[in-house]
């Protein structure tokens, strides 16, 4: 429900400009390894996307990126794909 939807209206906005009550919040988990200058662009293409196709202002666009190292993932089975043998030890 809206009143429990809690978020700072203007918080690291620049010029002024304020979210509303359409903020989207984007939390992406992957592993690690990608650039800053990556990362800026992945931010810039979803915002752009995002307020092209659903009418959403990019101030309302919040993402988080968790880059989480390859030996905390399981694709199945219990088993640690990512994670070289020679590594485990």
């Amino acid at each position: 429900p809206s009143q429990h939807f809690f978020y700072d209206s203007q918080y690291l906005l620049e010029n002024g400009e304020k979210r509303t009550n359409q903020m989207l919040y984007i939390s992406i988990t992957c592993g690690q390894g990608r650039t800053i200058q990556q990362k800026k662009k992945l931010y810039q293409s979803i915002a752009e996307e995002l307020s092209t196709h659903l009418n959403i202002s990019t101030n309302n666009i919040f993402i988080t990126l968790n880059e989480t190292p390859l030996e905390n993932w399981s694709f199945g089975q219990g088993i640690a794909q990512m994670v070289n043998p020679k590594e485990e030890k």
